[in-house]
């Protein structure tokens, strides 16, 4: 993706795909599910980051950061909760204690393994501020 001559080439090379299967074409993109480094590219193209940082920084960066998000949205949930924002840290507490049982990955960075964990649980934390308020 990164080594086409544009954004466009690629997503197209990437949708017929002659070289993952033998004989046949793929959309790699449908089958692998790659919408997720899509965006990741997107991103990564559209700031200018490609002169500033190596890509494999800037998409472990999206990973820590989207990680920062869904530790954010487990605290506002539970401070919403509870009113109190000790219950915030507690929750916080746990996620970091129970790592282990949170994920299926114990050691690396889970680069596929929590992409849509943070979106869940800002939905979440938007559906109880928003039953709170009524």
């Amino acid at each position: 993706m990164l080594k086409a001559p544009s954004f466009e080439r690629g997503v197209y090379e990437l949708a017929h795909n002659n070289k993952t299967v033998s004989l046949k074409t793929i959309n790699a993109v449908q089958q692998m599910s790659l919408y997720p480094e899509l965006i990741a590219s997107i991103l990564y193209q559209a700031t200018g980051s490609n002169e500033i940082i190596e890509v494999e920084y800037f998409y472990i960066g999206i990973v820590f950061g989207l990680q920062g998000i869904y530790v954010t949205a487990l605290f506002v949930t539970s401070w919403l909760m509870s009113g109190t924002w000790l219950t915030g840290m507690l929750t916080v507490a746990c996620l970091i204690f129970n790592r282990v049982d949170t994920t299926r990955i114990e050691y690396p960075i889970p680069l596929r393994e929590n992409w849509a964990l943070p979106y869940f649980a800002c939905q979440v934390t938007g559906l109880t501020g928003y039953e709170k308020a009524t």
